[in-house]
């Protein structure tokens, strides 16, 4: 059985109100990924520009 099969089972039964909320995570999980994946995309297409020799300058200024 598929995950998101097991996940529909055990949701049929719930009332109304818990299942719009375990929606409501479903969707923040989702949307999360999303941003973590776009972040790892964009950290691996700046590495060159991040990583050369004129730059190394900044290689140890605090980011926060």
């Amino acid at each position: 059985m598929l995950t998101a099969d097991e996940i529909y089972q055990e949701l049929r039964g719930l009332p109304e109100p818990i299942a719009r909320e375990v929606l409501d995570f479903a969707k923040y999980l989702k949307q999360k990924n999303e941003q973590e994946s776009l972040l790892l995309a964009q950290e691996a297409g700046m590495k060159t520009l991040w990583d050369n020799e004129e730059d190394n300058v900044w290689d140890d200024v605090p980011t926060r």
